[in-house]
């Protein structure tokens, strides 16, 4: 008996072990458009080098700071907006330069992509 109690004991010690020291904690939360997101439909994802969070939509393009968003939208006055508000993707090069593919609208396909600097 006392040699089933120390191998429960053994077993359990070793499990407890493994928890506290084997796995990594991870923190998961979901953002929406209730948190500021601009659409809930998410085309690509990236976190740059200063730590945000960029999320592109059809909707334009959001910056999470890890507490509010911060949407980026085509303004059609404005040489330096966004080019169209569909981000595809999102790429981050050496030098710290964000760019983004979006769909330009046109008549026919296939579409035209263009590559646009510092989003």
């Amino acid at each position: 008996m006392k040699s089933y109690i120390k191998i429960v004991s053994f077993i359990t010690m070793a499990f407890a072990v493994v928890q506290v020291y084997g796995s990594k904690s991870h923190y998961f939360s979901h953002l929406s458009v209730e948190d500021g997101l601009s659409q809930n439909t998410v085309l690509c994802m990236l976190q740059d080098s200063q730590g945000f969070m960029w999320f592109g939509t059809k909707d334009g393009l959001n910056r999470y700071d890890g507490s509010r968003f911060r949407t980026f939208r085509q303004e059609p006055d404005n040489p330096y907006s966004l080019g169209n508000n569909f981000i595809r993707s999102l790429f981050e090069d050496s030098e710290g330069n964000m760019w983004h593919k979006y769909r330009v609208v046109d008549i026919r396909p296939p579409y035209r992509t263009v590559l646009a600097v510092r989003c």
